[in-house]
């Protein structure tokens, strides 16, 4: 036997030793391109890079010899294997998805499971509403009625709000008017726009926090359209997605810790405790036509111990601080009319809110003000 050209039994037992730790880490990605309002090959490049880092990549449906070709042809293998799954995309859902699999979904993420979700350009967001608004699970984010973003016009630039390692790396860009997501109590978004249009251009949810579970979360992600066409010429709109990708996978080096929030920090860890706070309505309109012109607050002990509401802009600047009394008339005062300290209207747009109770903080999230 020549055996320069064979493989002794050593070399053999090495090589799957040295082969094991790559086997261990391979993730697996199911890609509903079934529901999908885009050609498998315009995100073929995405997939591409997560195969590149390890994660096998399953279809829901058959890729090959079809006219929707992708890099290499993909065997669709429907919903029936998701829970087998570490990560599902769903990307721009083009019909509601049936009461069956929405119940999939949300077992496969109570199960630990991380979605991606990117809602891609007008028409698309109330398909992928009807799936993260399910009373199923508590996401706390909505993408607003997008026929109405000129409100946003006069907004004021807003700085990145990096969230490692969802945002490692990139710098920040710029895109043309992309749908608007709203993020209530634990929904966080993560990056700021840094242009002439504002708004969040994607938010991370842990839907199960209320059970303490933060093993599984959803990310959610617009105005996609450009990183898709024109990749080659926009990096860090490329590298900002491919991250999403890479981290919701687990893909090694990309590993998100279990319920991280901007600015530091544990949701799992440093809040002990589910604190369930509302504030209806949410956008408000505080034009004085008699309709939502207040957003109400509740907290837990509302009327029974004291509060404060404090209301800030996107930039850290603190607007307006309500001072809550106990007692019967608490929930009357627990209202805001989207005035400043000095009784001055605001600007329309997104402002985060803080209630602390008996020394701590309980709540925080963001409330939209629309004129």
């Amino acid at each position: 036997m020549n055996c320069r050209t064979c493989i002794s039994p050593i070399g053999m037992v090495l090589g799957i030793i040295l082969l094991l730790p790559i086997i261990a880490v391979a993730q697996d990605v199911l890609w509903d391109n079934e529901n999908s309002a885009d050609y498998d090959w315009v995100w073929s490049h995405f997939m591409d890079t997560l195969r590149s880092h390890g994660a096998m990549v399953h279809y829901t449906r058959d890729t090959g010899g079809t006219v929707y070709y992708v890099s290499d042809s993909g065997v669709g293998e429907g919903w029936e294997n998701l829970m087998d799954m570490d990560m599902l995309c769903v990307i721009a859902p083009c019909y509601i998805y049936d009461p069956e699999t929405k119940s999939r979904i949300i077992e496969f993420a109570h199960s630990g499971g991380k979605i991606v979700i990117w809602a891609l350009s007008d028409g698309y967001p109330p398909w992928t509403n009807d799936l993260i608004t399910d009373s199923g699970w508590q996401t706390t984010m909505e993408i607003l009625d997008t026929c109405h973003r000129e409100i946003w016009t006069n907004v004021e630039l807003f700085q990145l709000i990096p969230f490692s390692p969802l945002t490692d790396n990139v710098s920040p860009f710029i895109l043309f008017r992309p749908p608007i997501i709203s993020c209530g109590d634990h929904a966080y978004p993560f990056y700021i726009l840094n242009g002439d249009y504002p708004y969040p251009v994607a938010a991370i949810s842990y839907p199960f926090l209320h059970e303490r579970n933060c093993s599984s979360y959803i990310i959610l992600v617009t105005g996609t359209h450009r990183w898709e066409i024109d990749m080659i010429h926009e990096v860090d709109e490329y590298r900002f997605a491919s991250n999403i990708l890479l981290t919701a996978a687990g893909c090694p080096g990309y590993e998100l810790e279990p319920g991280a929030i901007p600015g530091g920090g544990n949701a799992c860890v440093e809040e002990p405790e589910y604190y369930p706070c509302t504030r209806i309505p949410n956008p408000f309109t505080p034009n004085d036509d008699g309709i939502y012109d207040e957003v109400e607050f509740t907290f837990p002990g509302i009327g029974e111990n004291e509060g404060v509401i404090k209301i800030f802009t996107l930039g850290n600047l603190k607007v307006r601080t309500i001072e809550v009394p106990a007692g019967a008339g608490a929930k009357e005062i627990a209202t805001w009319d989207g005035t400043d300290n000095a009784g001055e209207p605001l600007l329309q747009g997104i402002y985060l809110y803080i209630i602390k109770s008996q020394g701590r903080i309980i709540c925080k999230g963001t409330v939209t003000l629309v004129r």
